[in-house]
């Protein structure tokens, strides 16, 4: 994975979780009871908040409009990492009562990909509820910074397991 993919993952988030969090406050302002002087300082905060996610739309917007002309298969990378890990979801076959929620969802997040990958959009939120393992897979990949340390991990705990499964006498198949 290119190091710019990376990069514009953690951007991503970053708009994910700053517009999460102002909305978290404003929930807090509107049923949370607060004082007067709590309330003016989460305004400030939700306001700073909302500043921070404006700039890095911004800056999105700006290093996807310089990739389109310069570098495209960093973006076209992104959009297939993402993209294939939804095509999962849609694929799978689960009984879950939300299970047809869940694949809705994943394909209407899927289909913003898509206009990512046409310049149509710069930006897709991840819904927590719906695709929550999604999201949180995503999220461990960018904390490795780099997708081959997860791979080296798994193929290390795959050695592992063989080499566990060859000290067993032969007769034992369990």
């Amino acid at each position: 994975m290119f190091k710019e993919t990376v990069q514009l993952e953690k951007l991503r988030q970053k708009i994910e979780d700053t517009s999460y969090e102002a909305g978290d406050k404003t929930d807090y302002l509107s049923y949370g009871k607060p004082s007067p002087e709590q309330a003016k300082q989460t305004q400030a905060l939700i306001d700073k908040l909302n500043a921070e996610t404006k700039s890095a739309q911004s800056e999105l917007k700006q290093i996807l409009e310089t990739l389109r002309t310069q570098n495209p298969q960093i973006i076209e990378e992104w959009v297939n990492y993402h993209v294939s890990l939804l095509n999962n979801i849609i694929n799978e076959n689960s009984a879950h009562k939300d299970a047809k929620t869940r694949k809705f969802v994943a394909q209407e997040t899927l289909e913003k990909w898509e206009k990512v990958r046409a310049g149509e959009m710069d930006y897709v939120n991840i819904n927590w509820h719906f695709l929550k393992d999604y999201k949180d897979y995503v999220r461990k990949i960018n904390e490795k910074s780099e997708i081959s340390k997860v791979v080296q991990s798994a193929t290390n705990q795959a050695t592992s397991v063989q080499k566990k499964e060859e000290k067993k006498p032969f007769w034992k198949f369990w």
